[in-house]
This record gives C-alpha cells, sequence and structure tokens, in this order.
C-alpha cells in the first residue's frame, strides 16, 4: 500500500459532478419556466469547474470523468437517497421515476468513478481524488470570503497532509488570494467524497474537492493566468514529496 509521503505510489484521478447543465427535453417540459432559466445560473451547475478539471487533468496525465447532466435533474454529488439529490421539480416523482431518472444519469457517473477507483488499488496504486467545483460569489445575500476552498476531512491525516501541501503551492501561486479549508462547505457534508471515504480506507482513498469562486472567471472560463497557476501548483504538488 502507498505511503502517504510518497507520492509515487499515488494515482490522480480528477472528476466534475456539475460540468454542465443539460436536462433532456422530455424533463425540462416538466420544470416551471423559472426553474428553467435557473439552468444556466449556479443553481444549474458549476461554470468554470469542468474547464479546470480538464487542465488539471493535463498537468497531472490523469484520468477525467465528469457529467454534464444538470443538478437541477439529478445532483450527482449528493447521495442517492438525500432528499436534494433530485431538482425541486422531480422530487414527488413516484418511486420507479426516481429510480428510472438516477438509473439514467445518477449512477453512470457514479460507477465509472468506482471503477477507475478500482482499476487503480488494483494496479498497486492508493486513489488521490480531485472534485472539481465552484461556487457563486453571493448566496441569499452573503458574499463569500474566498477565492479557493479546499473540502477534506480533517480526521483522515492524509487528507490533511495533501490538502496541506496544495494549499501550499496555490499560496505560491496566488499570494494575494484568500485560500479557505473546507469552506464554503464541509468537506464531511453529503457528497461523492464523503460517499467514497465510506466505501474505501484512510490508506486506499484521499478526497479532496477544490473549490473555485466563479467571480475568478471570465464568460465561465479561467484566464491564463489561472490555467498556469493552476497547473504548477499540481505539478509542484508532487514535487513538494521528493
Amino acid at each position: 500500500m502507498a505511503k502517504a509521503d510518497d507520492p509515487g505510489h499515488w494515482s490522480v484521478l480528477i472528476t466534475c459532478e456539475h460540468a454542465g447543465h443539460q436536462v433532456p427535453a422530455a424533463f425540462l417540459r416538466r420544470m416551471s419556466k423559472s426553474q428553467q432559466k435557473d439552468l444556466l445560473t449556479h443553481k444549474g451547475w458549476d461554470p468554470g469547474a469542468l474547464a479546470m478539471a480538464r487542465h488539471a487533468a493535463v498537468a497531472l496525465e490523469a484520468p477525467l470523468l465528469y457529467t454534464k447532466i444538470s443538478r437541477l435533474l439529478v445532483d450527482c454529488n449528493r447521495s442517492p437517497q438525500h432528499p436534494r439529490c433530485l431538482g425541486p421539480a422531480f422530487r414527488d416523482l413516484d418511486p420507479a421515476e426516481r429510480n428510472f431518472i438516477q438509473a439514467a444519469w445518477y449512477w453512470p457517473h457514479r460507477n465509472a468513478i468506482e471503477a477507475e477507483i478500482l482499476r487503480i488499488l488494483q494496479s498497486g496504486s492508493s486513489v488521490l481524488h480531485l472534485a472539481m467545483h465552484s461556487f457563486t460569489p453571493v448566496l441569499d445575500g452573503e458574499r463569500r470570503t474566498a477565492e479557493v476552498g479546499l473540502l477534506y476531512d480533517p480526521a483522515r491525516p492524509w487528507e490533511k497532509m495533501w490538502s496541506d501541501a496544495l494549499l501550499k503551492e496555490m499560496k505560491s501561486e496566488w499570494p494575494t488570494w484568500r485560500l479557505r479549508r473546507n469552506y464554503p462547505y464541509l468537506g464531511t457534508s453529503d457528497g461523492l467524497t464523503t460517499w467514497l471515504r465510506r466505501h474505501y480506507g484512510p490508506q486506499e482513498y484521499v478526497g479532496i474537492e477544490i473549490e473555485w469562486n466563479q467571480a475568478l472567471f471570465t464568460r465561465n472560463l479561467p484566464d491564463a493566468r489561472m490555467k498556469r497557476g493552476l497547473v504548477r501548483s499540481l505539478r509542484n504538488l508532487f514535487l513538494h514529496f521528493s
């Protein structure tokens, strides 16, 4: 099994659970006009997250798994029984319809991730999972006070170690940015990484969500400085332990 301070025994997996705002036409017609408008806002997807995920995957030569289905249909970053796993227009569906939606668009993403984790573990490596997300700069009238947040479980020592190292590299790239731990959400809240921690031990799996403030993006895309900074941060992350 991998040693925490030996990057050669860790394999990286990049995911993006809110990469788009797609809803099939049959379900789009069942959404209200206001819900349809919300698809293009932060309520429907994580603007900029997929672009950052793609740059991370290239920098680390890592597999990237993502889904472009909108969380206003089904949220692939929720546990399957969570009351908000399905979007507001679909939470009162009968069990058969709920199961159909999850079988069509939720479980394929989850199953692909678990299959990749199993492949990595069977190869003799441990998994460093980086999940890319973004957050709206203002929510319910409250301004978020960070450019980047790292979400992880501080009770898992290797997650803390990798997060500490990544924060150090990011701080070197963006010294004026506010980089915060477990912000704007807790890394132990309901989500994909929390789900995976229940299935894989701390020596097998490290899950870190990288949350980018959407105010950093222009037309939902990062600028060249952000791209270069992310690439250097991730590459230096592994040099950190060399």
